[in-house]
């Protein structure tokens, strides 16, 4: 028998370079045992597929079978064909063992086609027995090139007409193909470059000696060279800047060499001095460049020698003009270039000697070309350029230009531009006279920054703008600009790009913004630090400072494609320059909304960390900044100013605010509450107002002012580690105070210093009718021990009379540090305004015999507290029940209005009853009558029912007692500061009569709060 061969081709990838071909026999075998089977196909173990197609079926049964069933079982095949889809190349010969071929009439073939096969056909007839045993071989053999498309096939066919019994069945046989293959075989590998050096000067020559046939050298004579470059230039005395450099990179990509070099070296060949700063080669003269490169471990110094003549400078400040040399020789001619830049008209041209002051003759070429001889002497361009106005859309009245429309602003920005003697608007005022949207037109955006004022004058400028360029905003660039009263707005797609804002991209010299409101939407998709901010981009102002006051951003800063990826971003400013400076002063930032459904993804805020920040984002900790009566709503990440509370109604006491503190347009500030659009805001806990510095450091001011706002009751104890009480005291003048905290007196200290507030607390003792004076005496006895090793804690919550005995003063280089603060860093303090032992708001008294009969109170309060009669029409009626019963301090002697419209005399030291209008501030005591008398009361009681006024007493005198029980001071209760104070001028026995004039009778009195002896 002729054996059959299978050809298998194998596809190599070559990637060397190829010298020929070989032909290499190669083998391929399935086994015929049922496995590798699925469906039609076999895959022998190195992943060979044979197929197996089924066109008509002879036998027992005309069902379609599985493989296994039509190799090893009794069925015959008519039609069927085995294909070798894995071979490519040519078949030799074609093994079938083990197999049964029985009688039938049938045929095997081996081939493409019926036609094109090898060269053996095996038949079965009637009466052959040889091919009815399963030990029969089958061996197909010639020379036949099969491909893909072509692919070698085992076609099983009929002999006769009639053809019956079975054709093939196999028992754990196999079919072999043996074919051939031409392979490539690459050539030797190419061993590369072999370089020989040579140094001629500033050229270093790299030569490849590389002999082998297999080398592809790619360089041009087989040499490649590394060059120093520097060439003669020209100084004019004041700034030389020319570098030397070399062409490494070129010089490694052509060679594949790893060269290094290190700093180019400038040696003055006069002198002998050196330096590797080029900026620094400033004198005329001749020089020597010089630089070591390394190779492999060897050094080889490339030298150039090159001069620095004396030349001048050609200067020019108009972009319409260039000119073929900055600095030049005398004698050289130089080629001025004009090109027109929006519509402006070249009216004339003048060069001028710098330090002659004549004029330079020059050629005019009638091409918009202009050549002249350089003199001996530096050279200015001069020109006058009119820039056409279009009065619809910008018009221009002496230093002020006022926009119109959208062109206008394009042109605004466009003439900064091009206009050399403009200088950025530097001492001019640019006004915005309606709204305007702009898109792609930013303010100093050219060499040019923004120098002078802009004035919104209360419009809207909508700036949607794709940013191209890092800093983008309506105003790219400024120098100590101005710009107010402006509503900044629209949509900023800021990309890739850092330091965009909502108003300024980049701003140098002293920046001030006042009364501006920026709503503009700043995406990024920078992965990373951005940034971006708010109002300004990057402040790079160098030991200047950026001022930005009575100014609202309710805009958004957000990544347009993922969460939690961008930071470094800033709700006013963005970035800092290491010597930033920024003061904020009554600003709000309002936080945006997020909306991941259109594409707003929020920032990486991550937990109290400084990745973004409320107003000033330092990055480093670069720049500093200040914030004054700075307020947030809504935020996270890194907190700066104070948290406040928005509201669509009214603080309940802001009726008696009366006109805002500041109207700044878009926001009004009355105080520490804010009103803007229509909302109002208020710091968190009222007048303890909550602070963060711009390092995120948390404090707590009670602002004791004329727009109080109260404090709310804090229940459960709120830990700070430092509390400021803004309170100016003046020694020796009497304050009543209330305080949510416990305390040691030597916790007052004046601010800015480390000084204690001395004093001294007194406490509430009683009133009582004086039988000798007829007076009302309030008697306020001192807390604790004269002692000063005996430490005696205040209770939170309690009212007090505070004595101090120092005052506090503006510190000599803060702002007004006026008040007294309490710090404890290590401890913290604990604010609650009830509960927790916190003591009482309310004082009566004591219970002691010397004021059984006494029901007065003496009260704190934590609320500001108004009484009016209703008689005034700014005022309707408030607390008018308790009007003749209020008692507050008199500060000063003076003459008042009496009860009959006649004159009184008021005197300092005294509780005096409250007046329509009286008013009191948080923090602050008061006296108040409960409305009841004892019997044995003087005829002109206390009743308050039907008592007329005449018979309420209008002063109470108030007696100080040490803590050793002496009388130490009489003084007044004031009915709208609740200050208590002394007159220096009055003396006072010690039973509290209040004498003409200075005593001259032995004894001891009292004076200015002071005990006095007279001998």
């Amino acid at each position: 028998m002729k054996k059959i061969i299978f050809l298998l081709f194998f596809a190599l990838s070559i990637n060397s370079i190829y010298a020929g071909t070989t032909t290499e026999t190669r083998t391929m075998t399935w086994p015929m045992n049922g496995t590798g089977v699925s469906g039609s196909e076999l895959t022998n173990s190195a992943g060979n597929r044979l197929v197996l197609s089924k066109n008509s079926w002879q036998g027992n049964s005309t069902a379609s079978k599985p493989y296994t069933q039509i190799l090893n079982e009794d069925y015959g095949l008519v039609g069927t064909e085995i294909t070798f889809p894995d071979i490519v190349g040519k078949v030799t010969s074609v093994e079938l063992t083990n197999v049964l071929f029985a009688q039938g009439g049938m045929c095997l073939k081996a081939g493409i086609n019926s036609s094109t096969l090898l060269s053996s056909t095996v038949f079965a007839s009637y009466d052959d027995e040889e091919f009815k045993t399963y030990t029969s071989a089958f061996t197909f053999s010639g020379a036949l090139d099969v491909t893909a498309a072509m692919p070698l096939k085992l076609m099983f066919m009929t002999a006769n007409t009639a053809p019956e019994g079975q054709l093939c069945k196999f028992r754990q046989g196999s079919i072999t193909v043996t074919y051939e293959v031409e392979v490539e075989v690459p050539d030797p590998e190419d061993p590369g470059h072999n370089f020989s050096f040579n140094v001629s000067g500033n050229t270093l020559t790299a030569t490849c000696n590389q002999q082998s046939q297999y080398h592809n050298c790619g360089l041009t004579d087989g040499k490649a060279t590394l060059t120093l470059s520097v060439e003669d230039c020209t100084s004019n005395g004041d700034f030389t800047y020319n570098p030397a450099s070399t062409n490494l990179a070129e010089f490694n990509q052509q060679t594949g060499l790893q060269a290094t070099k290190g700093d180019i070296t400038y040696t003055n060949n006069t002198t002998g001095q050196t330096t590797t700063v080029a900026s620094q080669v400033l004198d005329v003269g001749s020089y020597t460049a010089s630089v070591t490169v390394t190779i492999g471990g060897n050094n080889y110094t490339l030298t150039k020698g090159f001069n620095i003549l004396a030349g001048h400078k050609v200067n020019n400040n108009y972009s319409q003009f260039s000119v073929s040399k900055t600095s030049a020789l005398e004698g050289d001619e130089i080629t001025i270039t004009y090109t027109q830049q929006m519509d402006e008209i070249l009216e004339g041209l003048t060069l001028m000697g710098a330090t002659s002051g004549n004029n330079i003759t020059y050629t005019d070429n009638h091409d918009g070309t202009y050549t002249f001889t350089m003199p001996a002497e530096d050279v200015t361009i001069n020109a006058t350029i009119t820039y056409p106005l279009n009065e619809n859309n910008i018009t221009q009245s002496g230093d002020i230009y006022t926009i119109k429309t959208a062109e206008g602003w394009n042109y605004f920005c466009r003439r900064m531009e091009v206009d050399g003697d403009l200088n950025g608007f530097s001492g001019k005022t640019v006004v915005l006279a309606g709204n305007i949207t702009v898109t792609t037109s930013m303010a100093g955006s050219g060499k040019d920054p923004f120098k002078g004022t802009f004035d919104g004058d209360g419009h809207t400028l909508t700036f949607n703008h794709t940013a191209s360029a890092p800093c983008s905003a309506p105003f790219q660039n400024t120098n100590g600009a101005t710009i107010r009263n402006l509503h900044a707005t629209g949509q900023i797609d800021g990309g890739i790009w850092n330091y965009i804002g909502g108003l300024v991209g980049s701003a140098e010299g002293n920046l001030t913004i006042e009364n501006c409101r920026v709503s503009t939407q700043i995406s990024s998709t920078v992965s990373g630090t951005a940034f971006n901010g708010g109002f300004v981009g990057l402040l790079s102002s160098h030991y200047d400072q950026c001022h930005i006051t009575g100014c609202v951003f309710d805009g958004l800063i957000y990544n347009s494609e993922y969460s939690g990826t961008t930071y470094g971003c800033g709700g006013f400013v963005g970035c800092f320059s290491q010597y930033g400076y920024a003061i904020l002063k009554d600003c709000l930032f309002i936080h945006g909304q997020y909306d991941n459904n259109n594409g707003k993804c929020e920032l990486w805020w991550g937990n109290e960390n400084d990745k973004n920040s409320t107003f000033l984002h330092r990055t480093n900790n670069q720049g500093e900044g200040k914030l004054t009566n700075c307020f947030y709503v809504g935020t996270r990440g890194l907190k700066q100013g104070s948290p406040a509370v928005e509201s669509a109604t009214a603080p309940t006491n802001f009726a008696h605010f009366g006109d805002p503190t500041t109207d700044y347009g878009f926001l009004k500030v009355y105080g520490h509450t804010m009103v803007f659009d229509g909302k109002y805001y208020t710091p968190t806990y009222g007048d303890l107002v909550e602070e963060y510095d711009y390092g995120g450091g948390k404090s707590y001011n009670i602002e004791y002012d004329d727009k109080p706002l109260g404090i709310p009751d804090i229940t459960t104890q709120m830990w700070v580690p430092l509390l400021r009480y803004k309170r100016s005291f003046t020694a020796g003048k009497p304050v009543t105070v209330m305080m949510p905290f416990n305390f040691e007196p030597n916790d007052f200290r004046r601010g800015g210093e480390g000084d204690v507030l001395t004093g001294h607390f007194y406490e509430f003792k009683g009133i009582h009718l004086d039988p000798q004076t007829s007076k009302w005496t309030a008697e306020m006895n001192e807390v604790g021990s004269d002692d000063a090793n005996e430490v005696t804690t205040m209770k939170a919550n309690h009212p007090y009379l505070f004595v101090p005995t120092m005052s506090t003063v503006p510190h000599p280089y803060k702002d007004n540090l006026e008040y007294i603060y309490i710090e404890n860093y290590s401890d913290g303090i604990s604010i609650f305004t009830q509960d927790n032992g916190g003591g009482t708001k309310v004082k009566p008294y004591d219970g002691t015999a010397d004021f059984a009969w006494n029901k007065w109170d003496f009260i704190g309060t934590y609320q500001p507290r108004y009484w009016y009669d209703g008689s005034d029409s700014e005022h309707p009626a408030e607390n008018i029940g308790e009007l003749d019963k209020v008692y507050g301090f008199a500060g000063s002697t003076k003459e008042v209005q009496g009860v009959y419209n006649n004159t009184t005399t008021v005197e300092a030291g005294e509780f005096v009853r409250a007046k329509n209008g009286a008013k009191i501030r948080p923090t602050s005591c008061y006296l108040m009558w409960t409305g009841y008398e004892p019997d044995y009361a003087p005829a002109r009681g206390m009743t308050r029912g039907a008592a007329a006024d005449e018979d309420v007493p209008q002063r109470i005198t108030v007696k100080l007692v040490s803590a050793s029980g002496e009388t130490t001071a009489i003084g007044t209760l004031d009915t709208t500061t609740g200050e208590v104070s002394f007159d220096s001028e009055a003396w006072y026995s010690l039973d509290g009569v209040r004498l003409s004039g200075q005593p001259s009778t032995k004894g001891i009195y009292i004076n200015n709060g002071k005990k006095v002896v007279i001998k």
